[in-house]
């Protein structure tokens, strides 16, 4: 094949995306494949030549990455590239607009609000919710601008620091218990992953930096293990995923999952989750990154999920 792969980006996750366009640019020019690897934030698709016999394999996260921008543009000009569809990857990436559709299906989210910048949202919140909440930007990755609020004193700070990435904050409920992923390629589930993130939640620096932070993968067909799974696949079957999807839940106290986010292009780096769930099931790094070349969608505008 003759791949272009598409990292770095201007986005919040820029650092992440570069390793991940790295380590999957590594992969495939193992196999014998010819890769050249483009930054957004240097070269413009917009006007840049891509041959039609080319493959565009999309290793950035963020916005015009994973918020359906590049898909929709890439669509346009009938381009085939790896991951989920311009409509998937538009919901997903708008964590509200997900969590209203997992609710109106029956799916077990946490309960939330939303809160802009003109709202009185410690009010809201405390008439709605109960301590503690999760405050996070509405359309970001990697744990980016989030907290865990316990207490109204640090509410303020919490709203603060999300509203640094989105003018939208995503106020929900915090569901005490274990947290995992699940990642899901195609349509199979693989082996969920338990996060233990040591003194922290899960954050950007517990995922990407922390040597405390372990992870169990389960690869057992518990109770547990089978609940995760088919709360994964049922969201990523309802948004509308192509290829490789990851879709982060908690597990409360009772055993009862629920789902906190969909990812529709998950990290690739060496501390990454669906390279380890992968690993689980015998497919190499080098397999994964083959694998998701080849279920590419096609460059022709796809259906909108929703509908």
């Amino acid at each position: 094949m003759d791949v272009i792969v598409l990292a770095g980006g201007s986005s919040a996750e820029r650092e992440i995306s570069l390793k991940s366009g790295a380590a999957a640019s590594a992969a495939l020019r193992s196999r014998g494949h010819t890769v050249t690897v483009w930054d957004p934030a240097e070269v413009d698709l917009t006007n840049t030549a891509i041959a039609p016999h080319q493959l565009v394999f999309i290793a950035l996260h963020g916005t015009f990455g994973e918020d359906g921008q590049l898909q929709r543009l890439l669509e346009q000009r009938k381009i085939r590239y790896t991951g989920s569809n311009a409509f998937a990857s538009e919901l997903a990436f708008q964590k509200v607009r997900t969590k209203r559709l997992l609710k109106e299906h029956g799916l077990p989210t946490p309960e939330w609000i939303v809160h802009a910048p003109d709202q009185s949202a410690l009010h809201e919140t405390e008439t709605a919710l109960t301590w503690p909440v999760v405050v996070k930007p509405n359309a970001q990755g990697s744990s980016v601008g989030i907290s865990i609020v316990y207490h109204p004193d640090e509410f303020a700070a919490g709203v603060e620091e999300a509203l640094c990435y989105d003018s939208v904050v995503l106020i929900e409920n915090y569901i005490a218990g274990t947290e995992w992923t699940v990642s899901v390629f195609e349509d199979v589930a693989l082996p969920p992953i338990r996060i233990q993130p040591g003194e922290r939640f899960y954050d950007y620096e517990a995922k990407y930096h922390s040597p405390a932070t372990t992870y169990e993968v389960v690869t057992t067909e518990d109770e547990v293990s089978s609940s995760l799974k088919t709360a994964a696949l049922q969201a990523c079957r309802l948004i509308g995923t192509a290829g490789l999807a990851r879709v982060d839940l908690m597990l409360d106290e009772t055993g009862q999952p629920w789902i906190l986010e969909v990812n529709t292009l998950p990290g690739l780096t060496e501390r990454s989750l669906a390279p380890k769930a992968a690993a689980a099931i015998g497919w190499s790094y080098e397999d994964l990154c083959e694998r998701i070349c080849d279920c590419a969608i096609g460059g022709e505008p796809q259906t909108d999920p929703t509908t």
